[in-house]
Parts: structure tokens; sequence; C-alpha cells
């Protein structure tokens, strides 16, 4: 508002402009951060089960060629049983999750977060773990996870892992 007069300064007016404050809030978000962390987690276990299927099922019948022609379906994970390749994808994956990522803040491994390797190979979340972490260190996980500066955090990491390993050109397939 106010009564703008051409070539003055508008605090010089005789109606100056009054202006409103907006009062914004930014706030992490916790939640939503929690729920990518929890993705990660079930998505990576969904990897190790499909890999580890092939092995359950070694030393059992799967469908025979026949059976197969004839319109039975053998899973991916039983053709590939015991492939190298399968299993360096398994060891990368791995040894990804204990990868150190040097920041400027306190989280420096995905256990920092809770984020722990069962005897099966999956991975769990202690959520009073990432909780605390989410409430105290939002920017650290962010740091963590993300990178910082030219550091690559752990999901950049697996990412690349997996552009590579996937890739058309030279991925293992």
């Amino acid at each position: 508002a106010g009564t703008p007069e051409v070539d003055v300064n508008p605090a010089d007016w005789a109606v100056p402009p009054t202006y409103e404050t907006t009062l914004m809030t930014v706030a992490p978000d916790t939640a939503a951060l929690k729920e990518k962390i929890t993705t990660f987690v079930d998505s990576y276990n969904k990897v190790m089960d499909w890999i580890s299927a092939g092995y359950d099922e070694f030393g059992a019948s799967g469908p025979t060629e026949q059976e197969i022609k004839d319109g039975a379906e053998a899973s991916l994970s039983s053709v590939l049983r015991g492939d190298s390749s399968v299993n360096s994808v398994k060891r990368q994956m791995q040894s990804l999750l204990s990868t150190f990522v040097d920041t400027t803040g306190p989280l420096d491994t995905l256990s920092s977060l809770g984020i722990s390797t069962q005897r099966d190979g999956s991975i769990n979340i202690n959520s009073a773990t990432l909780d605390t972490a989410l409430e105290n260190n939002f920017d650290d996980i962010a740091k963590l996870l993300a990178g910082e500066g030219e550091t690559d955090g752990v999901m950049k990491k697996f990412n690349t892992t997996l552009l590579t390993i996937t890739g058309a050109s030279e991925g293992l397939y």
C-alpha cells in the first residue's frame, strides 16, 4: 500500500508504502527421510532375498527343460545360482553397507543410523537409533547419505556401483 510518486524514493512519498511481514519456518522433514531410509532397507533386503533364493533352491529340483517349454517358470535366481557375477554383486553391495564417509559431521557409517547387518545378509533398522539421529543430526544424515563437497555419500556410492554393474556396455552381463 502507499501512494507512488514518480522519481521519489518510496520512503519519501507523501503516503509511504506499508509492508506486511510473513513468518516462514523451515524445518527438516524427518518423517520423509525416515520413509526413504526404510524404503532403501526394504529394497536392499529384496535384492538379497532374490540372490539367496537361488541358494535356497540348490539341490532342490526345479522345473525341467520340458516343463519350462510347457509354461513352467524358472526363477532367474535359480538360473544364475552359483554364478560368480551374482556373488560379486552381493559382495559389493554388502561392502557398501560398511562404507566410511569422511564428512565434517559425527555420522560416518550406516550403522550410525541404526542400520545393521543380520546373520542372513539382510539389514535391519533400529528405529530408536534412527529417530535419535533424525532428531539430533538431520544435517549430518544428509552428509552421510548424499555426501559433502567432493566426498561422495553412501547413496551416491550405491548408485555408482549399481549403474556400473547394470551398465549396458560395461556391466556384468
